[in-house]
């Protein structure tokens, strides 16, 4: 009877452990996801330039359509996400340029006063740990896209 026990421990041990690693893997997964999409998003929404503004010498986002491209990219991860996790995916975005201004560039991580894009992405889903002693509902993950050379470029030209 003692190695029965034992036994039904032992099992149920590394049944916990299998669910858990599984488990991991997946979030890890829907992570390495979510941070592409958010750097797709931030440097697909830094190439919507207004044109009229850049043959003046400035670069400023086209706001509506980078809102747009940001909005189509949290479609398709929602859309990659496995139906069983019933994911709803939300984002935020913020524009640096020369029209908006650099202010509260810093919270983000960009240094330079430089056209740039920030992106988070939130994905609400149910848990994603079958475990009942651990609970993950919310994932974000962000990125920032910054024109390095723009002013580099510019001083050049002048």
């Amino acid at each position: 009877m003692k190695v029965l026990i034992v036994f039904l421990g032992l099992l149920m041990i590394n049944v916990s452990f299998l669910s858990y690693h599984s488990d991991m893997d997946r979030f890890e997964k829907m992570q390495i996801t979510l941070k592409a999409a958010a750097e797709e998003a931030a440097a697909g929404a830094a190439l919507c330039q207004e044109e009229v503004q850049y043959g003046k010498g400035f670069l400023v986002i086209d706001e509506k359509g980078a809102e747009e491209y940001v909005g189509f990219v949290a479609k398709d991860v929602e859309r990659k996400l496995p139906k069983s996790m019933e994911a709803k995916v939300d984002y935020e975005m913020e524009i640096y340029d020369d029209e908006k201004g650099y202010h509260r560039m810093e919270q983000h991580g960009i240094e330079e006063e430089v056209p740039a894009v920030w992106v988070r992405m939130t994905v609400h889903s149910k848990d994603l740990f079958r475990l009942p002693f651990l609970e993950k509902k919310v994932t974000r993950r962000s990125a920032v896209y910054q024109w390095n050379n723009w002013k580099g470029e510019a001083e050049k030209l002048s």
